[in-house]
């Protein structure tokens, strides 16, 4: 897993729900949504993060929790 990776687990599992704008703003400061983007689907398809609409459309990110 990648380190962005890493980071993008450890803020969903504080801020549940955020979109991939929202991290990239939270990570690096301004918006590369793209480079957020890749690695959001990167971690769904690895079964650690869930992507679903918020009550306001937009795709939010939600770390599944391991039980």
């Amino acid at each position: 897993m990648t380190s962005i990776a890493n980071t993008i687990e450890f803020i969903a599992a504080r801020r549940a729900g955020l979109s991939d704008c929202e991290l990239a703003e939270a990570i690096y400061g301004k918006r590369k949504q793209q480079l957020v983007n890749g690695e959001c689907r990167y971690l769904e398809r690895a079964s650690g993060l869930e992507r679903r609409p918020r009550a306001d459309g937009i795709i939010g990110n939600y770390l599944l929790s391991y039980n």
